[in-house]
């Protein structure tokens, strides 16, 4: 799997080309593809530093309690 860097950097490659013909279809798709990934690498990260900021919550509650 890709990082989100890497397909940044695939994205932009493709977005910079001049895509003609029925090749065009084709690059529209594997934008979108690209995109769709993107987006879930996020959410993947965002619900990441979710549960990290959850768990250092409970531990700092646990040591106040104490």
């Amino acid at each position: 799997m890709y990082t989100q860097q890497e397909l940044n950097v695939i994205l932009q490659a493709l977005l910079d080309m001049n895509i003609k013909g029925s090749d065009a279809i084709y690059m529209a798709t594997l934008q979108t593809k690209i995109n769709e990934n993107i987006q879930k690498l996020i959410t993947i990260e965002k619900e990441k530093e979710k549960k990290a900021k959850e768990i250092l919550e409970k531990s700092s509650k646990r040591s106040k309690n104490k």
